[in-house]
């Protein structure tokens, strides 16, 4: 992709519109000394746009999850995710607790597993499956 350079400064546009990891290979390669503050700005929204759609993904959480669990519209998360807005970092802790949970939830459902198998585990991570598997009964 050619970044045009020439003029006024550089037509950042085009970059806004990669995927995240044609995006983010642009970036490493950018002279930021060459970009007005207006044009960070826009690179930094688009950069965290990114971030959380790959938090929320790797979560094996959909945007209409994020909707209901927030409270958000879905215009406003649709406008965080793509670079639009700029994310408030209550949206990022919102971010960091799905990856969390699914962490943790990743970590029960293989020790869930552990325990279906017969392998030995601690008694605290026993009770988390026991409560995991009481959970699903539900």
């Amino acid at each position: 992709m050619t970044i045009n350079t020439s003029g006024r400064g550089m037509d950042i546009e085009p970059l806004l519109q990669l995927n995240r990891a044609d995006f983010t290979q642009a970036v490493e390669h950018l002279d930021f000394n060459k970009l007005s503050k207006n044009q960070i700005d826009k690179l930094t929204r688009r950069s965290y746009g990114h971030k959380l759609v790959a938090i929320r993904e790797d979560a094996g959480i959909t945007q209409a999850d994020v909707i209901r669990i927030s409270g958000l519209s879905r215009r406003r998360v649709q406008r965080y995710e793509n670079g639009t807005y700029m994310v408030p970092s209550d949206i990022l802790h919102l971010y960091q607790a799905i990856a969390d949970s699914a962490a943790e939830w990743a970590d029960l459902k293989a020790t869930k597993d552990a325990v279906k198998f017969g392998l030995s585990i601690t008694q605290s991570m026993k009770q988390k499956v026991l409560r995991l598997l009481h959970l699903d009964k539900k």
